[in-house]
């Protein structure tokens, strides 16, 4: 009778613990914790994966279409979450929870030279914030946004005009790739290391190496077999892949640190001149401030400050000739609010609304860098009515932003009047070039400031037309997006 008794109960707390479970999942996984849509097991999702071909946003583009807007794919060890929508990317890009970078570890290898995350751009945790926080002071301090890096950029800007007057004369035909990734190669050398180069300098041909590594890993190694298992990286061809962009951004590294060995022997507490110095100011301050960290902190500010706004020129330039009719607009506008000043400077941007409308149409048309590098939540989240795993990798499109016919109406039509009311420029939250909430690319102001003084004075200086053909605004994939190189008729205005 006891023997049953007992039984009796412990079937009752077995039932009952039983419940308490099945409550507490319910409270886990109820009408309030929905997990994000998706298809169902490993296989639907590498399907939906292999979608994915040569222009990654392109395919995200549609596969967003096809699904929605938040699409979750289970590959069984990892999560990966593709979000598509304005007001979703805006919810993650602000919340704390998601500020840490995705682990990458063949992309860590090639920019650190190792495992270990360094620097701001693919760093995490307390890192990251101190890492990012000491850079942007440090180049506010530097003047960035302000006279000072206006007057490094006006001094490219005259250096970029004369070059092309010098090559226009043995002909009419300019490469404007080449020139344009050396300008602004020099505006991010000189604030890292106070230093500009001629522009048939064998250092800045160097550097104009990089350039092609950062197209290459874009197009080899991010989302491609090699990216996603690492360990292939021992096996060839992706062998050789591997070796070809780890020794390229190797380069740059080695003058990088060529030049931190140089500031050392002629550091000067009291007055520091670049960024170099401003970090050598706090050595060993903390635990994060060593010249490990500061080698790569300089390796980000390239990476971020160069491709990204020569490629954005390059796809200005390819529009203007394009569409001769707002060529013509920009000049006219130019012409009658500077009567005559020889050159466009910061205080002439609130009244060229039409030129500033422009540029940032270009931005928003082009899509300069649309999938940023991946986040990483430390906990689950909430986006719109779902609840996101911890440790689930998040990639964002702001392709699928800057493409939306529901707000834009007409996206795929390069209207500059989208950004004019009024007669007035007027900024729309919704034009995302350079990224959202608490990893924002730290070197916007910088960007724009180049986008706006480069195209301004190149445009008041000459009149741009088609070579042999039109030049293509196709994409040609790479760490960010630009269009094919190509030459263009140059003629002189004045």
């Amino acid at each position: 009778m006891l023997t049953a008794l007992l039984v009796v109960l412990f079937s009752i707390l077995i039932v009952k613990a039983w419940l308490e479970n099945q409550r507490n999942k319910k409270e886990v996984q109820g009408i309030n914790n929905i997990a994000p849509p998706g298809p169902k097991g490993v296989f639907g999702s590498v399907k939906i994966l292999s979608q994915v071909g040569k222009i990654p946003f392109l395919d995200f583009h549609k596969i967003s279409q096809k699904y929605g807007s938040i699409l979750n794919l289970d590959l069984n060890t990892k999560n990966i979450l593709i979000l598509s929508q304005y007001e979703n990317i805006k919810e993650v890009h602000s919340n704390c929870l998601a500020d840490n970078r995705a682990p990458i570890e063949i992309p860590n290898l090639i920019f650190t030279g190792s495992k270990e995350s360094k620097g701001v751009l693919l760093n995490s945790g307390s890192a990251w914030q101190e890492l990012r926080r000491f850079t942007i002071r440090s180049l506010k301090d530097l003047g960035i946004n302000k006279s000072a890096s206006e007057e490094t950029v006006l001094t490219e800007s005259n250096a970029l005009v004369e070059e092309i007057r010098r090559q226009m004369k043995s002909k009419n035909v300019v490469d404007v790739d080449l020139m344009f990734n050396k300008a602004v190669l020099n505006v991010v050398w000189k604030f890292v290391s106070n230093q500009r180069y001629e522009y048939d300098d064998v250092k800045l041909e160097k550097l104009m190496r990089v350039l092609n590594t950062f197209m290459n890993i874009g197009q080899k190694i991010m989302g491609k077999p090699i990216g996603i298992f690492p360990i292939l990286r021992f096996f060839p061809p992706f062998r050789w892949v591997f070796l070809e962009c780890y020794n390229g951004v190797k380069e740059l590294r080695d003058m990088i640190q060529e030049s931190i060995d140089e500031h050392i022997k002629t550091f000067d507490k009291n007055d520091p001149k670049d960024f170099i110095d401003m970090f050598l100011s706090e050595l060993n301050t903390t635990d994060k401030m060593t010249i490990d960290q500061l080698l790569i902190c300089c390796t980000d500010l390239f990476i971020a400050g160069s491709e990204t706004s020569s490629k954005g020129l390059m796809f200005a330039m390819a529009l203007m000739i394009r569409h001769p009719d707002i060529q013509t607009k920009v000049q006219e506008e130019l012409d009658s609010t500077l009567q005559g000043k020889t050159f466009v400077s910061m205080s002439d941007k609130k009244n060229l609304p039409y030129t500033e409308a422009v540029i940032n149409e270009v931005l928003r048309f082009c899509n300069v860098v649309p999938v940023v590098a991946p986040r990483s939540n430390t906990d689950d989240i909430k986006i719109d009515k779902y609840t996101v795993k911890k440790n689930t990798t998040i990639m964002t499109n702001t392709y699928s932003v800057h493409m939306d016919e529901d707000y834009w109406k007409d996206p795929n039509v390069f209207r500059p009047e989208r950004f004019i009311k009024n007669g007035q420029y007027v900024h729309d939250e919704r034009n995302i070039p350079f990224g959202i909430g608490r990893r924002r690319c730290l070197g916007e102001g910088l960007a724009r400031m180049e986008n706006f003084l480069f195209f301004s004075n190149l445009l008041l200086n000459f009149r741009f037309y088609p070579d042999k053909e039109m030049p293509s605004i196709d994409p040609v994939p790479g760490f960010s997006n630009g269009p094919a190189a190509f030459c263009t008729r140059v003629e002189e205005r004045f």
